[in-house]
């Protein structure tokens, strides 16, 4: 990607993301909060210093109801998405997650909203990781060698990628996307579970939502790990080890 690319697609993010915070009513702080980040980390993407991660930009979009490739795709003069209507009904679990969660010290809360953001953001790295090899070796046949050279890297740092052992940036993954001829959006595909209810979102504060919201993309064996923990009035998570694959 050439540096007009990069800098005109920064802008374009930073731009969306300035609109929709403001019709969302979201404030740095709160937005940093329930994307897990810090107040600093966010000012830099605001600005178009940085990019986002391939999970802060996927995070951001279902906290602020938008699909990732609105920041992406969209044009500057595009009208600002409305809330979507459609959603999934609360669980009996979600709702006594909640319930315990409210009864929780300070310390416990930002506890387990931590442990609960981490796990799903590795979820979503791994699963975009996933989708780039799939990509390129099921939809557009590209070695990796044409992949690092076409997005000059090189190939060590391609195959730390689809293995998941390095984080996409978010303006990496359009390079990728650009030499696979793929939608950004693809990367997500099978992720989007769809927005919390309308009534959620005034009953609850954004931290509860968003820990309704990550909840919802945990294994069942890790939400077990979470109820386990929260029913002991903990907020420290033991995650089970993940079974061992035969091969």
């Amino acid at each position: 990607m050439s540096n007009y690319v990069n800098d005109s697609l920064k802008n374009q993010i930073k731009e969306h993301l300035k609109r929709l915070m403001a019709r969302r009513e979201f404030n740095q702080t709160e937005l940093a909060a329930v994307v897990g980040a810090t107040f600093q980390s966010m000012q830099k993407p605001l600005r178009g210093d940085t990019w986002l991660t391939t999970a802060s930009i996927f995070n951001i979009a279902r906290v602020l109801d938008v699909s990732v490739g609105y920041f992406y795709e969209a044009p500057l003069d595009a009208a600002l998405p409305g809330i979507r209507d459609i959603a999934r009904e609360f669980s009996a679990v979600e709702i006594e997650l909640l319930r315990v969660f409210k009864a929780f010290s300070e310390k416990d809360r930002l506890g387990l909203q931590r442990s609960v953001r981490a796990a799903v953001e590795r979820k979503i790295d791994l699963h975009v990781a996933a989708r780039v090899k799939a990509g390129r070796f099921h939809r557009s046949q590209v070695t990796q060698d044409v992949l690092a050279e076409k997005t000059k890297l090189n190939v060590w740092q391609v195959l730390r990628y689809e293995n998941g052992q390095s984080k996409i940036g978010s303006g990496r993954l359009y390079d990728i996307a650009g030499v696979l001829r793929l939608p950004v959006t693809f990367f997500f595909e099978g992720l989007d579970d769809g927005p919390l209810p309308r009534s959620f979102k005034q009953v609850f504060t954004r931290a509860e939502r968003a820990l309704v919201m990550n909840f919802r993309y945990l294994t069942d064996e890790q939400k077990e790990d979470v109820m386990t923990a929260v029913r002991n009035g903990s907020g420290n998570i033991v995650w089970r080890p993940p079974a061992a694959t035969q091969g």
